[in-house]
């Protein structure tokens, strides 16, 4: 048997349907509606069978017939896309002999509830006294066998000479289908309720670290950097995009500032001080934990003044030298709360010129390392 989709093609069915609490002679004078529905619907829908089953469940009377004298209806469940989501859209047609067909629209979130709708509209214009409740019996055996007691032509009515057919869509033969109950319907649960996460362009974080790459050993440095991410909404919120959300590149400007470093040597005091501003390109960022936690790898220049003065002697005097140095940096973050975020800096850092510093008795004082590291901690805000 070809499977029929939603609320469609309704071949004849035969049957005489009574109400509860009348009468069996009032029940068999009581003719039922003969009806051709066609009907047309997606795979995913429900079959005709099932389809003529959620009819049956709101009116029984009704059967399925050929000829001029039927009434005659379309059924159509199509899937369409709306807003980005997937919907099924069913449409109910009634022909009219003497005036242009009706049509009654419905659009749903799936071809069951859909369907399920066109069934209640298609029973309601078959009967408008259908029971909505859902609990519409089918009694045309009984009343068949009451007919044929009663010797009246009800009995002719509920015994036709040969069994209806319902012709589908696709012009395949079905016998009439028998009914059956459907299974409880789960009650739809209600969506689950999602915290928006909001992106931020723009970040700003002030830095507190040491550095071993300009000295013999290590500097205190105090830091600040603003850093702008143009595509961080097409990596939170996954806007379609050829390239994958992790590829999101950031640039970071900034500066940084030593606290003075002192050297004894020989009885002279030595004293340095650096200053730098910073750049940072940040081509990749991994987020998880809903955009809390954040890996982000840099590459990072710094280009400034190494100042060196010296104290203790006659002839004491200072020494400003450029400095730029190349590396790059690793970055941790954890969004604490709201826009407010803390985290931690590792880098290794090679110095481009390595200067040496000497006093005037050729003693030396400090010269940067081939490669130095550096780390620190951050706190900042997004916006």
């Amino acid at each position: 048997m070809s499977r029929f989709g939603w609320g469609a093609a309704c071949g004849p069915l035969a049957g005489v349907v009574f109400f509860g609490g009348l009468s069996s002679a009032h029940a068999q004078s009581e003719p039922l509606a003969p009806v051709h529905v066609t009907y047309s619907a997606d795979r995913t829908c429900p079959t005709a069978e099932a389809f003529l089953g959620k009819v049956r469940r709101y009116t029984t009377k009704w059967t399925l017939a050929e000829g001029p004298a039927a009434r005659r209806f379309r059924v159509v469940l199509a899937p369409v896309r709306a807003a980005g989501r997937l919907e099924t859209s069913g449409r109910l047609e009634i022909e009219e002999q003497a005036n242009p067909p009706s049509v009654r629209d419905i659009v749903g979130p799936d071809c069951e509830a859909v369907a399920r709708a066109l069934a209640i509209a298609l029973a309601v214009v078959i009967d408008p006294q259908a029971d909505l409740s859902g609990g519409a019996t089918d009694d045309s055996q009984k009343a068949a066998g009451e007919g044929d007691s009663a010797g009246d032509g009800v009995s002719r009515a509920s015994a036709p000479t040969a069994p209806p057919e319902v012709v589908s869509s696709d012009h395949t033969s079905l016998a009439t289908p028998t009914p059956s109950p459907l299974p409880p319907r789960e009650a739809p649960r209600p969506p689950l309720s999602v915290e928006p996460t909001a992106a931020t362009r723009l970040r700003a974080e002030a830095l507190v670290g040491a550095t071993s790459a300009v000295v013999d050993g290590a500097l205190l440095v105090l830091g600040a950097t603003v850093e702008l991410e143009p595509f961080a909404d097409r990596r939170v919120n996954g806007a379609p995009s050829a390239f994958p959300r992790w590829l999101s590149p950031s640039i970071a400007l900034g500066f940084r500032q030593s606290l003075p470093r002192e050297f004894e040597q020989s009885g002279m005091t030595s004293q340095f001080l650096w200053t730098a501003g910073t750049l940072q390109l940040c081509p990749l960022r991994w987020s998880a934990f809903r955009e809390r936690l954040a890996l982000t790898p840099c590459f990072e220049s710094n280009a400034g003044v190494l100042i060196a003065s010296a104290r203790g002697s006659h002839d004491s005097r200072s020494s400003t030298k450029r400095w730029l140095d190349l590396g790059g940096t690793a970055k941790a973050t954890w969004r604490v709360h709201g826009a407010w975020f803390v985290g931690g800096t590792f880098s290794v850092v090679a110095p481009v010129t390595r200067y040496q510093f000497e006093l005037s008795t050729q003693a030396a004082v400090s010269q940067a390392p081939p490669v130095g590291f550096a780390f620190g901690a951050i706190a900042g805000l997004g916006f």
